[in-house]
């Protein structure tokens, strides 16, 4: 799900943002580093000054200021940095909840309607009537690039979330080729 951020207090101690909770998750560094393959990028928020560890930068998260607390081995909340400390911005607002999976929101693209909204009720059990909604969008963003919407993604589009339940392809020579995606998208109640 994209670069993971770890704020380094020692060379054993670091801290990643749980993204389920928003919260300072502790992990177990050697030498400063993650015994991982995934791409990492590494903060260092402490610094030794005149023999004792202190806390150099502060991470706002969700508009609350956080520092390192050397005396409790812990990132805390604080409700003013010290002079002298720089504060990092940490962005949470990538993710996009539905139930209980995080999704990647990677980019905005451009699109027009290629249908009408159709919104229509079906029985999923006996007796239980669901509410279900359908629409068409056309784009030709994704020419060359490889992360074009396919089935199972899940797109915002005037405020609601979408599924893709179908992605088909037309090309068009004018007079190079080019690709129209179509994204025939169903809403998530």
């Amino acid at each position: 799900m994209g670069k993971l951020t770890v704020y380094v207090a020692t060379p054993s101690l670091g801290f990643e943002i749980d993204l389920l909770t928003n919260t300072f998750k502790a992990c177990q560094l050697i030498n400063g580093k993650l015994k991982t393959n995934d791409c990492v990028e590494y903060v260092n928020i402490t610094d030794t000054i005149e023999n004792e560890l202190k806390a150099t930068k502060a991470i706002r998260l969700n508009n609350k200021l956080y520092m390192y607390n050397a005396a409790s081995g812990a990132i805390e909340q604080e409700d003013l940095a010290e002079d002298g400390v720089e504060i990092l911005q940490s962005d949470t607002t990538a993710l996009t909840r539905f139930e209980k999976n995080l999704y990647v929101r990677k980019q905005k693209f451009n699109c027009t309607e290629e249908s009408d909204q159709q919104d229509t009720s079906y029985q999923p059990i006996s007796g239980l009537l669901a509410k279900s909604s359908y629409i068409t969008l056309k784009t030709t963003n994704f020419a060359v690039n490889a992360d074009a919407p396919a089935t199972g993604d899940i797109i915002t589009w005037d405020g609601v979330h979408w599924m893709v339940s179908e992605a088909t392809k037309t090309y068009t020579y004018t007079p190079r080729k080019r690709l129209t995606l179509h994204l025939a998208l169903k809403a998530l109640k």
